[in-house]
Parts: C-alpha cells; structure tokens; sequence
C-alpha cells in the first residue's frame, strides 16, 4: 500500500475517493452528503456527514484509524 505524506484534512463534497493505500497522516476526513469514501485502505478519523462510506472495491474492508 502507498501512503500519502500530506497532513490536512481531507474533505470529499461530491463524487467518490477510492483510497487503496493510505491517507491515515490526514488530520481527519469529512465526507459530505453526495460524497463517497471507499476502498480498501486505511483513514483517518472520520466524519460521515450525510455522505456514504463504501468500503471495497467491490466488496471489501476499509480501516479508520480513531475509532
């Protein structure tokens, strides 16, 4: 898996973040309502604010770090 270096807070307002690696340096991720997280890799602590988490690919795992 890759892990991205970054460090701000990742917001997803529309349309899908597929993450299959790792954005766990994040300082948080919100997912707002017409958004969707999914994947199969590791985030960090997380909002669900009317969007959708969709773990997998197809069908799959996702890890959140702070829960």
């Amino acid at each position: 898996m890759a892990t991205n270096p970054y460090t701000g807070t990742t917001t997803v307002n529309a349309g899908t973040l597929s993450v299959n690696g790792s954005i766990a340096a994040s300082s948080g991720l919100i997912v707002n309502a017409g958004g969707t997280i999914g994947g199969t890799g590791t985030l960090p602590s997380t909002t669900i604010n009317g969007g959708t988490l969709a773990p997998g690919n197809s069908v799959g795992t996702i890890t959140i770090n702070g829960i």
